[in-house]
């Protein structure tokens, strides 16, 4: 546990430290009311005997505070906060122990030094998390806190230094290399390496060229990091001299089928494919499996109609998946940007064929670039035995519907057994979302399945019609929270005021707060009902609800004012006022002086602390008297508020 000062040292050091002349000197008003440099002295003496406080919102309150008066006063507050159990105390006062060039805080300063490092080399990842918050806001120079993170990255802890090698890798170029070309030469398995070989996966700097041009033939994990980087990397100076390159390579490798094939599949990538096809055509007859698929891995580049026509009853009649999937893929690349007539009837083709691995990787395809005039192949495909080809056809549909298919789907979506199936009809449906939806799916609105009850009643809720309203009433008591919720915020937005009154009336014994913070962020939610929620709910309901409320600006003022005046929880009244103070300002000035009167402390002292930020010196003498009140918080807002409006103008 970190210590603190005692209570009677901290006192003294309140006492003491905020000499006249070292505070900013005003004139001395002729109002009758205290001088700034009196109210200040009273101030300090409030937070010298609220300084050690268990409660760390009133420590926050003197820590804050104390650095608006003397510099000595500040100098001892920073020095204690950096010790401070509370942790928006220590944050602070670390960052300002770090950046404040003062003399008389240099062995402060170095302590605060030390406290970073350890938050930065820590274990734990909120230390390291709140180490890296100062470090930012403590160093103007990127150079300053490149080199606090390498150091961290040598010598923190093993959680540590993996942290400081992830954002040294962020930081891409030159720094990142660094990070990564160590970690490769580890060995395989450590921790180093394991990471640099994750970052190879997306770094694409030319500074790696050289290492990936080493590994190109690399038939591990390496090598399909470096043929990646090979095919990716770009710019104005890499493209057209590390294609010369590769061409040269390609060139000489001609006595090595397998590293040619390799340079065949990068150079097609990088624009050469025509260039490389026979290559790629000959690796499809190699006795390696992989090579087969890096063929096909290698096709997706070419746009060869006479390569795809001495391939076609290659690619019918493939049976193995991890063939399939890129073979196919190098159709649905062409097709999708093309929309080449020739590869779609392939695609069509295949889709119509018996073979079960290709006809899946058509589907797939067709689907993937939404080929409308393939709904018949979809719609042939849903009368299959076999549950992955109805999938996949359902999926199709989903894709391409539009209003008029809707009998045909709730034929398919009637007879269907298999519940995932039935799940991409229900998004068929929805994707329609035609009042002629609804028959069909008030026959799946109350299935066992959660999923498609939910999906369902979704997709009926968004057709807005007055049928919807009366199916979504059959789940508003379902066994489900999820489901019930959902049904309420649909009928809630479809039909407010006929049922805004019966949910008040239940709600609450079976609402969630995070459902409460998801209402927050539905527009036809009205306000009144999230009062309701915030006079009447539990504890974290009202939190939530007085967010919402707050989120809404402008036009829930009033609704903030209703809480405040109405709730008989100090913590939500105190709430709602701050949130009042945030949105009102000066405006509302007359509700924060009547707040002194609250008979909770928690809503006096948010009202002092609206006056001290809004106020004027003519309303000291009542925050002065709250320098007696027996509250805590009270006494150190009075004490901030005060301070700030005795220096203000009439």
């Amino acid at each position: 546990m970190t210590r603190f000062l005692p209570l009677t040292l901290a006192a003294l050091v309140f006492a003491l430290a905020a000499p006249a002349d070292a505070r900013r000197k005003s004139k001395v008003p002729d109002d009758g009311l205290p001088a700034p440099d009196a109210v200040a002295e009273q101030a300090g003496a409030l937070y010298a005997e609220l300084g050690g406080h268990a409660n760390p919102l009133v420590r926050r309150v003197v820590y804050f505070g104390s650095l608006e008066l003397g510099d000595d006063v500040q100098r001892a507050a920073i020095t204690k906060g950096i010790e401070d159990a509370d942790w928006t105390i220590k944050q602070h006062a670390l960052i300002e122990a770090l950046n404040r060039r003062d003399r008389k805080l240099k062995d402060v300063r170095k302590k605060a030094d030390k406290a970073l490092t350890g938050l930065l080399e820590s274990a734990d990842a909120t230390d390291r998390e709140q180490g890296y918050a100062i470090l930012e806001a403590t160093t103007k120079k990127s150079r300053d806190r490149l080199k606090a993170i390498e150091r961290t990255a040598r010598d923190g802890s093993p959680d540590a230094r993996a942290e400081a090698r992830k954002r040294l890798i962020e930081q891409g170029g030159k720094t990142a290399w660094k990070v990564i070309e160590k970690g490769l030469a580890q060995p395989a398995g450590d921790a180093e390496h394991t990471q640099a070989m994750a970052a190879l996966e997306t770094f694409r700097d030319p500074v790696a060229q050289k290492w990936a041009l080493a590994n190109l033939h690399d038939t591990g994990e390496a090598g399909r990091l470096a043929r990646q980087y090979l095919v990716e990397v770009s710019g104005k100076r890499v493209d057209k001299k590390l294609n010369k390159d590769l061409a040269k390579r390609y060139e000489k490798a001609a006595g090595s089928f397998e590293d040619r094939l390799r340079l065949a599949y990068v150079r097609a990538h990088r624009g050469a494919a025509d260039e490389v096809l026979k290559t790629l055509v000959a690796g499809l007859r190699y006795n390696q499996p992989w090579a087969k698929v890096m063929a096909w891995q290698g096709l997706q580049a070419s746009r060869s109609h006479k390569a795809l026509g001495a391939l076609r009853d290659r690619m019918l009649l493939l049976l193995e998946p991890d063939q399939a999937q890129p073979a196919f893929m190098w159709l649905q690349i062409w097709a999708g940007k093309t929309g080449d007539p020739k590869v779609i009837e392939m695609l069509q083709e295949a889709a119509r064929g018996d073979r079960p691995e290709p006809r899946m990787r058509a589907f797939e395809a067709l689907t993937a670039i939404k080929h409308r005039d393939s709904i018949a192949l979809f719609e042939n495909g849903m009368n299959e035995g076999r549950t992955e080809i109805r999938l996949a056809a359902a999926k199709g549909i989903a894709a391409v519907a539009r209003p008029g298919d809707e009998q045909r789907l709730a034929a398919f979506l009637r007879k269907e057994p298999t519940d995932e199936v039935k799940l991409a009809l229900i998004e068929a449906l929805a994707n329609i979302g035609t009042a002629e939806i609804i028959d069909p799916l008030q026959f799946v609105i109350t299935n066992r399945n959660l999923e498609i009850k939910k999906a369902a009643g979704a997709a009926i809720a968004s057709t807005g019609s007055q049928k919807a309203t009366m199916l979504l009433g059959l789940l508003k008591r379902d066994a489900d929270l999820d489901i019930r919720f959902m049904a309420w915020m649909k009928l809630l937005e479809l039909d407010p005021s006929g049922n805004e009154a019966a949910f008040k009336s239940t709600a609450l014994r079976w609402l969630t707060p995070a459902q409460v913070e998801a209402m927050g962020e539905i527009d036809k939610i009205s306000n009144d009902l999230l009062v309701h929620i915030a006079l009447e709910g539990g504890d974290a309901h009202r939190v939530f609800a007085l967010k919402a409320l707050k989120n809404r600006g402008e036009k829930a003022t009033v609704d903030l004012l209703t809480v405040y005046e109405k709730s008989a929880a100090a913590d939500t009244s105190a709430s709602a006022l701050d949130a009042l103070i945030e949105r009102r300002g000066a405006e509302s000035l007359p509700t924060y002086i009547k707040g002194l009167e609250a008979k909770q402390p928690e809503v006096r002292a948010v009202a002092i602390r609206g006056i001290g930020e809004h106020g004027l010196r003519r309303h000291l003498e009542m925050l002065m008297q709250a320098f007696a009140d027996r509250d805590a918080m009270v006494r150190a807002e009075a004490a901030r508020a005060a301070y700030r409006v005795s220096q203000r103008a009439e």
